[in-house]
């Protein structure tokens, strides 16, 4: 049967729940900037939708697809149902519908199935690393990588594989938690082999997609469909990552369509433009991490090895920043506790994205200057040196003169800049980072 086009499947949702088996009464959702266009989002299978269903005022996905992959069914049932079965917190539930909407197409018609999942309000991976890259949010791409050092740790030791991982199919949400999108390509153990119709005989299943170009080896093939399909894709994620924490304006030169840092021809060549600026760049041990290096390294080591392995470099990185990232304890000093108590009991939420990111989402009311000394020896001063919602003055640089990261100052934009503040400290500053501060007098 010839699947309809995209034009034909946008007619059918157009029309209503009259179009569908059993979905019932929905709202489609249209594009503020084209009101008489539905909002949609197509892929290389595939349209999207958003609707809101009449029956629980929820919204949800509508995927309807407009190309044949061979038993696209019993992909997408069996990936269900090991969702349903297997929750995790990066999964989006589906339900799958057969025969579900109707389609004409010229002078006839057919009904195909669509998959519902539910609706997820996040940024896709690319626009939120951009954001973050233009505010030279340091600390936020440092909670943003340990994120995916946990991810990926977590993913190597499943006995399924998402298949696609790439920036948009990966949603940040905005408390920090990551979902992935787009299920089509996945792999789970139900799938690995197709059966004969009595059961006699079988063969291993092939892959319906290759991954996507800035993400996937170039070796692979339809033949490789297994568990540790995302290993490569997870490399390319966590080194551009890793680089973009050490130097957030990096991104801004290296940026791709296709991917973070890197494009296809990157991941089959390690002597193309971008690794010639990430190698030069490397080598300045004042800027790259020697962790940043290793992952660099690794990278390259799978471009030309074909290697599918995670280095142990990923746990050690998950481990520091989740010591790092953990609540700031209570010290020895009653009134230190104190604070901390009531800022454990106000603000619950410092919990899990620190208190930096906190006071940039709700106000840095409790960032006083008496705060700031009484929790003199619990704060990250690297990062705090970098942040512009500090009640920023004179005093408070001269006062923790000794523990600011002078490097990161010398970049905060923030600072109440003065000929007489730059001469007052002309020893402390990082004049590289100075020259580029475009907010001096």
């Amino acid at each position: 049967m010839p699947h309809a086009s995209i034009k034909d499947i946008k007619i059918s949702v157009l029309a209503g729940s009259q179009m569908f088996r059993t979905l019932g009464d929905f709202e489609l959702i249209m594009n503020p900037a084209f009101p008489s266009e539905p909002l949609f989002r197509t892929g290389g299978l595939a349209i999207v939708f958003k609707i809101k269903l009449e029956k629980d005022q929820k919204f949800y996905a509508l995927k309807c697809f407009y190309k044949d992959v061979p038993d696209r069914i019993e992909r997408l049932n069996a990936i269900s149902e090991y969702i349903q079965k297997h929750p995790n917190p990066y999964f989006v539930d589906l339900k799958v519908l057969e025969d579900e909407i109707w389609v004409n197409s010229g002078e006839h018609g057919a009904a195909y199935p669509i998959v519902l999942m539910e609706w997820v309000e996040g940024i896709t991976l690319d626009k939120y690393v951009e954001k973050l890259c233009k505010e030279y949010d340091k600390y936020l791409l440092k909670y943003l990588y340990y994120r995916f050092c946990k991810m990926a740790l977590f993913l190597e030791q499943q006995d399924f594989a998402h298949g696609d991982l790439k920036h948009d199919n990966i949603l940040i949400l905005e408390n920090g938690d990551i979902k992935w999108v787009d299920y089509d390509g996945m792999f789970v153990p139900e799938l690995t082999y197709v059966y004969a119709s009595d059961y006699r005989s079988r063969h291993k299943r092939k892959s319906t997609e290759l991954g996507s170009p800035g993400y996937r080896q170039p070796s692979r093939s339809t033949d490789q469909y297994h568990s540790q399909l995302d290993i490569f894709s997870l490399k390319v994620l966590l080194t551009s990552l890793s680089i973009l924490v050490d130097d957030p304006y990096l991104y801004f030169r290296l940026k791709k369509a296709e991917g973070l840092v890197f494009e296809e021809n990157d991941l089959m060549n390690i002597n193309t433009h971008t690794w010639n600026i990430i190698n030069s760049w490397i080598n300045k041990i004042y800027e790259s991490r020697i962790e940043t290096k290793t992952l660099v390294q690794d990278l390259q080591a799978s471009i030309t090895k074909a290697e599918d392995i995670l280095d142990e470099i990923v746990t050690k990185e998950y481990l520091f920043y989740h010591r790092r990232f953990q609540f700031l304890e209570p010290s020895i000093s009653e009134k230190e506790k104190q604070f901390a108590k009531n800022i454990l009991l106000n603000y619950p939420d410092l919990v899990q994205y620190g208190v930096f990111y906190f006071a940039k989402k709700r106000g840095a009311s409790f960032l006083e200057n008496s705060n700031i000394q009484v929790l003199s020896k619990n704060w990250d001063w690297e990062e705090l040196s970098n942040k512009q919602f500090l009640p920023w003055s004179e005093a408070i640089i001269n006062q923790f003169q000794d523990k600011w990261n002078w490097e990161e100052l010398s970049n905060n934009r923030t600072l109440p800049w003065s000929v007489e503040l730059i001469e007052k400290y002309k020893s402390n500053w990082s004049w590289r980072y100075l020259s580029s501060n475009k907010t001096l007098p």
